[in-house]
């Protein structure tokens, strides 16, 4: 049998890895759209379903270049202001603006659940004295915390880190130190698990063990270390690799 590595932290990217909408990414996407409808009309600005949902996704188009562009996190307040700009109505309106930032969380918080076996792994690695963390681009650390709690997984991380909180979203190196820092590990003594791309070209870069989810979506990027389609077979493989 070769070398097994110590493994002292695992860290988890959040959508996509650890929670999933239940309902489809078009539905999940229209229950937005419908929420922030409300609450312009609310404001007195009438709009349908489908110029509010054309307008989120140029929106969230805009923000994506820019977050590409810089590697800097965009808040869902700042979203907003893009959604409100495409509808035409005044983004200086700050009161405005969080009243649609807020209606962006609705679905959020909602609809995404974790898959049936992460808590099992979550408590094996915490029996085997691993420290685990979040590693996530968010636009609320908030609602992160929120989500985190809502499903029952906030009491299993030792730390949380948001790229709204940080500045900086993966792919850059700095959030993943940010996490190892606080936790007091170096990269070759730890995993990231995302799954996308980013995920992984940011955690190989900082030198991290990589390993793709492929639970919720399959995976077409960077190859990682290894690949899984469940957090039984994940364990499985960190126990063939890693001294647990």
């Amino acid at each position: 049998m070769g070398r097994k590595w110590p493994l002292h932290v695992v860290l988890l990217d959040l959508w996509g890895t650890i929670l999933y909408p239940v309902i489809s990414l078009e539905d999940y996407y229209k229950y937005r759209a419908e929420a922030i409808r409300k609450v312009l009309g609310e404001e007195g600005y009438v709009f349908s379903l489908d110029e509010v949902l054309k307008a989120l996704k140029l929106a969230r188009k805009v923000a994506d270049a820019i977050r590409r562009e810089n590697v800097l996190e965009l808040t869902f307040r700042g979203e907003a202001v893009l959604l409100l700009r495409e509808l035409g109505l005044d983004y200086d309106d700050s009161s405005l603006v969080e009243r649609v930032a807020t209606a962006y969380l609705e679905p959020y918080l909602k609809f995404l659940a974790p898959p049936p076996d992460l808590k099992s792994f979550l408590l094996k690695l915490g029996e085997r004295g691993v420290k685990i963390g979040v590693v996530s681009n968010a636009g609320s650390y908030n609602a992160l915390i929120c989500v985190l709690r809502k499903s029952g997984l906030a009491r299993f991380f030792d730390v949380i880190v948001s790229s709204d909180r940080i500045g900086y979203r993966k792919p850059s190196p700095v959030i993943f130190l940010t996490a190892l820092s606080l936790l007091g590990a170096r990269p070759v003594n730890a995993v990231f698990v995302g799954d996308e791309d980013i995920d992984i070209q940011g955690a190989l870069s900082t030198g991290l063990w990589t390993a793709v989810y492929e639970g919720f979506h399959s995976y077409q990027g960077t190859e990682p270390h290894i690949r899984v389609k469940s957090y039984t077979e994940l364990w499985e493989k960190l126990s063939s690799i890693f001294q647990l």
